[in-house]
């Protein structure tokens, strides 16, 4: 029977997991974590339990993710050439899958040892705003972003590019809001007990994450075996708050929050449990709002003055993240040192497109180094309490004070900053 050969192989993978990891604490004197693995299975409804549960051998549950959508050309799965066709996408939108949600296995720690927008796709900026945001709501104990290619900014376009200006020009706040905890971890909103031996069974589990795969590894992932068990749980809930799995209690005590209140459709908003994140993902807006950080990512341009608890942001340009952080680790409103962060699009110089701006169409040249980044047009008031002038500093692309002027003024409403085009980071102390 099938359920047979199922046992067998999920009892034979744990097993050498156990094996492998007390050679390892016994015999090498190993005193880390260890994690068995990453793997997508063939159907994540089926399989993913089962592989999920042998994982729990070990002390930390891992899983890979990557934003990879409608690039096409020969070598398209790991290159970017001249030829290759290529529409820039953003997760902002959810119609396409995206990496960001997962399940918590038992209350083990979780992590994400790949995760990536690769390229060619322009709205990047994303990418670590989110990544820090709804890691930080579903409890993600630790990020690695795929992938350093060396210890300087990348000099020619790969597939898997990070040291770009849209990317690790984004981890001064990213890092600092999740590392600090400036956004909080959420409840359990799906808390799902699962019986080892149903899942033995092939009975599965109706909560799923639908793959999010890179190219390369999404053509090995075979035709018709995925979804047979229809899902139960509104795939907005990963934006809620975290959704839990545990193989040890009762299936009958597995329970679902009613998330009304927190998803509306007819708004195209999902706000989560803990009222600090909210993605609007009709205009493809997301934002974080919360004493310590407070910012807006995706399209911008052409809204209304987006209006936070300390923080208004005005921005002009079409894309673009905008995030106010603090650096003394006091809240935004009483604060002597803040760190307001912008980013845009950044392209290679000499990128060239069959479409205008080289947002998409047939890539014409790749271009090389250096990136450039489109001029900022933002705007942020800070309403702040308590007396003291302001000393405002406009940053470079490495975080160095510079004589770089920004329109400063105080009135009513707070201090407003018009950000200076070309700096990416301004420091605002009083």
């Amino acid at each position: 029977r099938v359920s047979d050969q199922v046992r067998f192989l999920a009892e034979n993978m744990r097993g050498f997991y156990d094996k492998a990891i007390n050679h390892f604490r016994t015999e090498c004197g190993y005193e880390g974590l260890v994690s068995c693995g990453n793997w997508r299975t063939a159907d994540a409804s089926l399989l993913d339990p089962l592989e999920q549960y042998c994982y729990t051998a070990g002390d930390v549950i891992d899983h890979h993710g990557y934003f990879d959508h409608n690039h096409k050309g020969d070598g398209a799965t790991w290159s970017v050439r001249p030829g290759h066709t290529f529409a820039s996408q953003s997760a902002l939108h959810l119609r396409l899958a995206n990496p960001l949600p997962f399940i918590e296995i038992d209350g083990r720690p979780s992590i994400t040892s790949e995760i990536g927008w690769p390229m060619p796709n322009m709205y990047r900026a994303e990418w670590p705003f989110l990544t820090a945001a709804y890691g930080a709501l579903n409890g993600l104990d630790a990020v690695c972003h795929f992938s350093i290619g060396s210890a300087s900014w990348d000099q020619s376009v790969g597939k898997f590019p990070m040291n770009t200006p849209a990317v690790l020009g984004s981890f001064f706040a990213t890092a600092l809001l999740y590392r600090n905890g400036y956004v909080r971890q959420g409840p359990s909103v799906v808390k799902e007990n699962l019986s080892v031996d149903n899942l033995l069974a092939l009975k599965g589990s109706p909560v799923f994450v639908r793959a999010a795969l890179d190219q390369l590894r999404a053509e090995e992932v075979p035709t018709g075996h995925t979804g047979r068990i229809e899902q139960t749980i509104d795939p907005a809930a990963f934006y809620v708050g975290r959704v839990t799995r545990s193989f040890e209690g009762r299936p009958e005590d597995s329970q679902i929050m009613d998330l009304s209140k927190f998803i509306n459709r007819h708004g195209v908003t999902i706000t989560s449990a803990t009222g600090e994140l909210t993605l609007d993902y009709g205009n493809g807006v997301a934002t974080i709002n919360t004493p310590k950080a407070q910012g807006a990512a995706g399209f911008l341009g052409g809204r209304d003055t987006l209006r936070l608890a300390d923080v208004d942001i005005q921005m002009s340009n079409e894309y673009g993240t905008v995030i106010v952080v603090v650096l003394d680790d006091r809240p935004i409103e009483t604060s002597g040192k803040i760190l307001i962060q912008c980013m845009t699009i950044d392209q290679p110089y000499g990128w060239e497109t069959s479409d205008a701006g080289g947002m998409s169409g047939t890539i014409r040249s790749v271009g090389s180094a250096p990136w450039g980044l489109q001029r900022i047009a933002a705007t942020v008031t800070l309403r702040r309490k308590g007396d003291g002038s302001a000393r405002v500093v406009a940053c470079d692309e490495n975080g160095y004070p510079t004589d770089r002027q920004s329109v400063v003024s105080e009135g009513p409403d707070g201090l407003t900053v018009r950000i200076n085009e070309t700096s990416p980071y301004t420091i605002v102390q009083r």
